[in-house]
């Protein structure tokens, strides 16, 4: 079962993970190649930008409903206690309420540029 689900286009090809009351800077990609660049409270996944169309994003918490491949693993801090996934103007989201303030994230891409697929896997 999913924990959340989010269908919608993404402008500029960014989809945000973070805490929901994050105001943190996320740094900018190292290369093109880079999929994913995160910061404390947040991270960014590149994905296909809103003119090819609409992206599937699942937040789950069993690896065998992840699809595609890895690219990132890594922790997140959400002292709020909701994990928000949204478009890179907060116009279209979802979120997921935790019983912990930090957790382990893994991101994985059914493509390894312009992805149509994600799936955010919570440890």
């Amino acid at each position: 079962m999913h924990l959340a689900d989010l269908t919608c286009r993404f402008p500029w090809g960014v989809l945000l993970v973070t805490d929901a009351d994050s105001t943190e800077l996320i740094p900018q990609w190292t290369s093109d190649d880079e999929q994913v660049t995160a910061a404390g409270s947040a991270l960014v996944v590149r994905v296909m930008s809103d003119i090819g169309g609409d992206v599937d994003v699942h937040v789950v918490n069993n690896e065998e409903e992840t699809t595609g491949t890895r690219v990132f693993s890594g922790r997140l801090s959400v002292p709020s206690k909701i994990l928000k996934v949204s478009d890179a103007l907060g116009e279209r989201s979802a979120s997921v309420a935790l019983n912990r303030e930090n957790i382990a994230v893994e991101v994985f891409l059914d493509k390894p540029s312009e992805a149509t697929s994600v799936s955010l896997l919570l440890r």
